[in-house]
């Protein structure tokens, strides 16, 4: 599934979503928000980008406004109910794959901010 857009987008490749999340305006920043991926990782793991947390017993809603809320985050991630922002490093490390591990838990929502009159696709 594609994210709409250019081709500049970040490209979800996984069918795995759950749910559909709409935008969220919060702090004057407008974000549009793509769908939620469960059950995936990311291509980079660690090496991704930049992670900060951002809360604890969080739900990807509630994490996807607060990484709105950051000027830096590009990705909202929920692991075990913490959320966490990511700065990405490139499309491709932020990219989604499935998880190997049956138990792994991983919810991510990205993050497309207002930039002119397009939204930023890093």
């Amino acid at each position: 599934m594609a994210v709409k857009g250019g081709s500049e987008n970040v490209v979800p490749n996984s069918k795995t979503n759950n749910r559909l999340l709409t935008n969220v305006n919060t702090n004057k920043q407008f974000c549009e928000l793509s769908e939620v991926f469960s059950h995936v990782t990311l291509k980079g793991g660690l090496n991704a980008g930049q992670f900060r947390r951002l809360a604890e017993y969080s739900t990807i809603k509630e994490c996807a406004r607060k990484c709105c809320a950051s000027k830096t985050c590009d990705v909202a991630i929920v692991m075990k109910e913490t959320c966490f922002e990511l700065q990405c490093y490139s499309k491709e490390s932020c990219e989604t794959r499935p998880a190997q591990l049956k138990n792994f838990n991983l919810m991510i929502v990205y993050i497309y901010r207002e930039k002119g009159t397009s939204m930023k696709r890093f």
